[in-house]
């Protein structure tokens, strides 16, 4: 068995992308943290999906090794998707701010590809608000409000917000929630929804920075629906 032992090693050590230990798993997430600080988007993703191809073997246990992302501690695993959801936003974010800036052609390829990541981004992070014991589940389903959103995707971003203020009726995004929501069912010229939204939204912060912009919405969308007197 000992003459074994060496190509054993060499297995688990190769299956486990030469990790083989918490602390250089930890490294790797690091790296990856470093990497999508500075844009580096391919990178990050390829340290990313290094960590999520780490099994738990003899070696090491990747499901106990724990990081801390948005000052909360969270298995590394899952902290990594967490990340790989949160890149496709950043770069969708900067695929806008260049269509924003580029003629009609490049515009529309660039607002395809952000469309096509926030999408991408939005479902990584519905994934983890389903997920039992995920530390950032709240602030997932509000992410995924967020990404449906920014794609401008009402629909889904309006389902989204239901979903997070049912599984978080007085969490710490509800209340931007609300209002987002108020938005979402404008767009899609839903006024009745947008005016209990928005509704909701000032009763919530009366006194809240977006107060002011809600009751102006809220009024047009009761102008929409002719009900002028309450307008």
């Amino acid at each position: 068995m000992a003459i074994w032992l060496p190509f054993v090693l060499v297995g688990l050590v190769a299956g486990s992308q030469f990790v083989t230990n918490p602390e250089d798993l930890g490294k790797r997430f690091a790296r990856a943290q470093k990497l999508l600080a500075t844009g580096d988007f391919a990178g990050a993703r390829q340290m990313y999906e290094g960590v999520l191809a780490v099994s738990d073997g003899v070696l090491l246990r990747a499901s106990a090794v724990r990081v801390v992302v948005d000052e909360q501690a969270v298995g590394v695993q899952a902290a990594a998707r967490y990340q790989l959801a949160n890149m496709g936003r950043k770069q969708a974010q900067w695929w806008q701010q260049e269509a924003a800036l580029a003629d009609s052609a490049a515009a529309d390829s660039l607002v395809g590809l952000a469309t096509a990541s926030l999408r991408q981004a939005a479902d990584r992070f519905a994934a983890l608000r389903d997920e039992a014991g995920f530390e950032l589940r709240e602030t997932a389903a509000y992410l995924v409000v967020e990404c449906f959103f920014d794609a401008e995707e009402y629909a889904a971003a309006a389902q989204a917000g239901e979903v997070l203020l049912r599984l978080f009726p007085q969490g710490r995004y509800a209340e931007r929630t609300r209002y987002t929501l108020g938005w979402a069912r404008f767009y899609q010229r839903e006024y009745e929804q947008a005016v209990a939204a928005f509704e909701a939204y000032v009763q919530d912060a009366p006194a809240g920075i977006r107060a002011d912009r809600a009751r102006l919405q809220m009024g047009l969308a009761l102008e929409a629906l002719e009900r002028y007197e309450e307008a």
